[in-house]
């Protein structure tokens, strides 16, 4: 089967992860957060530019990613890159969250 449309694409592979994974119910609760420290990280961010300034900057003749993907490829996509990563940036600075993949 040859997909074209992107929404049929990203709700295909939507469907395929979805259905790798089904949540452990366990009844757990989180335990309410404590801050170690009195230090926080105000006033920090990061620029759209500054992102592509650092990805197309990277050397090329680097090691891969843990995800196997080559510098050269970050290279290329760098310009493409920098909006999604900002989003990525500002939600982790605004949730204090950091993503696990």
């Amino acid at each position: 089967m040859f997909i074209t449309n992107c929404k049929e694409k990203a709700t295909i592979l939507n469907d395929y992860f979805t259905s790798q994974c089904t949540p452990l119910e366990n009844g757990s609760v989180l335990l309410p957060l404590h801050y170690l420290t009195d230090i926080r990280l105000d006033g920090f961010e990061v620029t759209v530019d500054e992102i592509k300034e650092i990805l197309i900057g990277l050397k090329v003749n680097k090691a891969h990613s843990p995800d196997d993907m080559s510098v050269n490829m970050i290279n290329l996509c760098g310009p493409h890159l920098g909006f999604p990563l900002k989003m990525i940036f500002d939600n982790i600075h605004e949730t204090g969250i950091f993503p696990n993949q």
